[in-house]
């Protein structure tokens, strides 16, 4: 079973880099009519054509930033996309979990997932954490829910872990949030684009990779049953390491000098 995902591999990533060009990726609108548009017109054209797939990729690899930024984006999108394909099959396999406890699991996954992303991000932002603190504080929290899962031996350890993987999600909005001040204002369609393409990818490589890894330690491996799911976190800490070497913007967490009358002004 493991190889036979394995040799799927190939196609499926053909497949989703089609999709990602054809299907995701907004195609040229064309040229505005009329000559009594003028430059008005090229410039209206020019900010609502889209890119293709040969376009975003060369944003995303050509800034250092959106470059890091794509690697943390795959690193964190295959373990996540693995373990909601699993997880449920897993916890019922190894541990006996019947309908009801999967769907209490599920519950705890969302229920944390909407506070973490509407009330703990907007808490977060309002202390002064920089995006990057908001994605490494995520890639930390699902490092923490792939241990549970992978070393936890009663239902105790996996609602932890769904709580954590809640709090995982924030992830996302801090990445996007990220690519918004690396790209130039003229490319940010195509980065965001680029950045949910490589999400899309692992959509369905994710899956396939802990498919085929539960595969080989369901054969005669002596490996622990839980072993894709600490590789997926090896897969984490590398996104956290990745996220760490992101640098802030210019200027974040510097207050402004201020005059003896309270108003602020720079120093030159």
């Amino acid at each position: 079973m493991g190889r036979r995902c394995v040799q799927v591999l190939p196609f499926l990533l053909v497949a989703n880099a089609a999709l990602i060009h054809y299907g995701v990726v907004e195609r040229p609108a064309g040229k505005a009519a009329g000559s009594g548009a003028g430059a008005g017109a090229d410039t209206t054209a020019q900010h609502s054509q889209g890119h293709g797939l040969a376009d975003t990729a060369t944003v995303l690899l050509g800034d250092p930033r959106l470059r890091k930024l794509g690697l943390v984006t795959m690193l964190y999108f295959a373990p996540v996309y693995g373990v909601i394909s699993t997880m449920l099959v897993y916890l019922t396999a190894q541990f006996g979990f019947n309908h009801a406890e999967g769907a209490s699991m599920l519950a705890a996954i969302g229920c944390t997932a909407v506070v973490a992303c509407g009330a703990g991000i907007p808490w977060m932002t309002s202390r002064g954490l920089h995006a990057r603190h908001i994605v490494q504080i995520g890639l930390s929290s699902l490092c923490c829910s792939l241990a549970a899962l992978g070393c936890g031996w009663q239902a105790s350890h996996f609602y932890l872990s769904a709580m954590f993987l809640g709090w995982g999600f924030t992830v996302m909005p801090g990445v996007n949030a990220l690519v918004a001040e690396a790209a130039p204002p003229g490319a940010q369609g195509a980065a965001q684009g680029a950045i949910h393409g490589v999400k899309a990818l692992t959509e369905g490589v994710g899956p396939l990779l802990f498919a085929g890894m539960f595969g080989l330690v369901g054969g005669d491996s002596r490996a622990p049953p839980g072993t894709p799911y600490l590789i997926g976190a090896a897969s984490v800490i590398g996104a956290l390491i990745v996220a760490g070497t992101i640098p802030a913007p210019p200027g974040h967490g510097v207050q402004p000098a201020r005059g003896a009358d309270g108003a602020a002004y720079t120093r030159k």
